[in-house]
């Protein structure tokens, strides 16, 4: 499981539809991604707000 902490509102569809800012943090989800399915394994991103002052 990967976890990605914003002070923005993350929905899965951001990912699908390349709306994350940074293209370096997206390219290694999909390739973790990538290895994990390579070794049939189940992977998962989750998301927690970071809580501000």
């Amino acid at each position: 499981m990967v976890l990605a902490s914003t002070n923005r509102k993350f929905e899965p569809q951001d990912f699908e539809t390349n709306k994350l800012y940074s293209h370096i943090a997206r390219r290694e989800v999909i390739i973790t991604r990538q290895e994990f399915k390579g070794h049939n394994e189940d992977f998962y991103l989750a998301h927690a707000a970071k809580q501000t002052e």
